[in-house]
């Protein structure tokens, strides 16, 4: 290094990302970024204050810095606060600290027997979804495929009560943090009496889901009127925006408010029309919008669902550099959750195969198999076509459900 030089770098929380065609400089704080092609001089510079050996800082050449493309990428870079640079006038080169993500993986698995070891593997496990029964409305057939739903089917087997309650007894050691459940109509389970003290037992947050064609009032006041004030029980009722103008609707929200129970309304869209109706509709209520794909209304997806660059990009994203670096590690949005069905099945994603079942598998079985055995809990953006080659891959949510219905991860209106 000469004598005197200009030393460039970048701030530590200025997030780095490599595409095929740019690079993308963005700064978590305040938002800001910067966008530069590949294969220019700030481009390599880049690429090079990354490595390892440069220690987080580069020297640039002051005769070619002050070309006019140069200084405008220079200027706008400082501007946004993304980095900026020194003179080294004592000769020796300084360093920035800038963050790397790093996954500690505090489990122990036996390789050898290829089965686990000991009980760390089961503090991976954070959510489980159970099904206690089936769905016999075929409305929404591949709901379950796309978000939080019942799986429709017409068998009436339910849930073992022992082997579920067993689950959540093995769950103890865990940082289980929710457990959802659901059915076609869980006020029809037979052992739903005895499953809610089971629950109440454990500090983990319990969701439960109902249909609204089969709510019923006394049953749920029955089964939950001594749960209502336990704020680790919530209530979720799965409403088409159709039944708004209905008289059952109103009785819902009398019902609530009578009770105080805040009963979340969660609607499933498939149109403009469902979402008009939902938005101009719905006002102090608690409600959710659950968009469902059902194989003709891409369109609708394509408007109201998928961002654009300049929506990826504004303000409002709060991605932190902490947020990135998971995004880098696991698939944030299905990392540590299984799903059972009636028959006792488990799954880490319902496109995936099984990964045991609750009758013959331990909870230490059952996780080992998730993160080695299938795809879904490891699977990061940066992984998958055509994402992999996007600079928004980790600004981006993580890979999830609709992808694998709509058959393209991409679910985006960004042009790269």
């Amino acid at each position: 290094m000469n004598k005197k030089s200009t030393i460039f770098f970048l701030e530590p929380y200025v997030h780095i990302s490599i595409g095929k065609a740019e690079i993308l400089l963005w700064n978590t704080l305040n938002k800001k970024y910067v966008n530069i092609e590949n294969d220019t001089y700030f481009s390599e510079r880049i690429k090079k204050i990354r490595s390892k050996k440069n220690c987080g800082v580069i020297e640039l050449d002051q005769s070619i810095l002050l070309g006019k493309g140069n200084k405008k990428t220079l200027n706008e870079i400082r501007a946004k606060y993304i980095g900026d640079i020194i003179e080294n006038l004592k000769g020796q080169k300084p360093v920035s600290i800038y963050p790397i993500a790093k996954l500690k993986t505090d489990f122990v698995v036996n390789k050898e027997s290829d089965s686990p070891e000991g009980k760390k593997i089961v503090h991976l496990l954070n959510e489980i979804t159970l099904h206690l029964n089936y769905y016999a409305d075929d409305k929404i057939r591949e709901g379950h495929k796309q978000f939080i739903y019942s799986i429709a089917d017409k068998s009436t087997h339910e849930a073992v009560f022992g082997q579920i309650s067993k689950l959540i007894s093995d769950s103890k050691n865990s940082y289980l943090y929710n457990c959802n459940v659901m059915g076609g109509n869980i006020l029809q389970y037979k052992s739903l009496n005895n499953l809610l003290p089971v629950l109440r037992e454990h500090d983990f947050l319990k969701s439960f889901y109902f249909h609204f064609e089969n709510f019923n009032f006394g049953l749920f006041e029955n089964h939950f009127h001594k749960y209502y004030e336990d704020d680790k029980f919530n209530f979720n009722v799965f409403c088409f925006p159709s039944a708004i103008d209905g008289t059952k609707y109103q009785e819902i929200l009398a019902f609530n408010e009578k009770h105080d129970i805040k009963l979340n309304i969660v609607f499933l869209v498939q149109s403009p029309g469902d979402l008009k109706k939902v938005t101009e509709s719905i006002s102090n209520n608690a409600f959710e919008i659950k968009p469902y794909y059902n194989g003709n209304n891409i369109g609708f997806f394509r408007k109201y669902v998928f961002p654009s660059e300049k929506e990826i990009l504004k303000d409002e994203n709060d991605t932190s550099m902490k947020d990135i670096f998971a995004k880098e590690a696991f698939n944030i949005l299905h990392f540590g959750k299984i799903y059972v069905t009636p028959h006792g099945e488990v799954y880490s994603s319902f496109h995936e195969e099984s990964i045991g079942n609750i009758r013959d598998s331990t909870l230490q079985e059952l996780i080992y198999n998730a993160i080695f055995k299938r795809d879904i809990w490891l699977m990061r953006r940066n992984k998958v076509k055509p994402c992999k080659d996007c600079v928004y891959n980790f600004l981006c949510p993580p890979v999830h459900d609709y992808e694998f219905v709509m058959k393209r991860h991409n679910l985006c209106n960004v042009i790269f």
